[in-house]
């Protein structure tokens, strides 16, 4: 268990540097692959799959509903002309990298829950699940807070990162 732990934390930590893409490269492969390795592992084919309960489906699904709201925030804030700041340009400019990127850090989050659960952690995976769900909607809302009106969208020509 301390391995997959530790595999999720090195996938989900990156860099901003323009120079340092290729770390989140790096992370994004790593966390797919941590997604993918508990399935690939040695389990017994009938073996019962952990159920999550209605809290956790709740919250998981709130995560899912941030990252999706995430994405599009950030699309509507570079349409307007603006930069993203922590996200390289390969990822947050192009809708599918972005939409990629928020999905599989949304399965991952479903993986950790399920794998702490299995393990008869559930405070800790409730604990993981309100902080990711808090962090990502203040996330949201601070891009919403901070987009311009559509009046003054309008006057902006939109980030020529779009247009690569």
């Amino acid at each position: 268990m301390r391995d997959r732990i530790v595999c999720w934390t090195a996938a989900i930590s990156h860099s901003t540097g323009k120079k340092q893409a290729w770390h989140i490269k790096i992370s994004l492969i790593l966390l797919l692959f941590c997604g993918a390795l508990p399935r690939l592992g040695g389990q017994i084919p009938d073996a019962p799959q952990p159920r999550l309960p209605l809290t956790d489906k709740i919250l998981l699904g709130v995560v899912a509903a941030g990252r999706a709201g995430d994405a599009i925030s950030t699309h509507q804030f570079l349409v307007a002309g603006q930069e993203e700041g922590s996200l390289p340009n390969w990822v947050a400019c192009r809708q599918p990298n972005m939409w990629t990127y928020s999905m599989a850090v949304a399965a991952g989050q479903v993986q950790l829950s399920r794998l702490l659960i299995r393990y008869k952690h559930r405070r800790i995976a409730r604990t993981i699940e309100m902080i990711h769900a808090a962090v990502i909607w203040e996330a949201v809302i601070h891009n919403e807070r901070i987009l311009p009106g559509p009046r003054i969208r309008e006057q902006f020509q939109p980030n020529p990162c779009l247009f690569r």
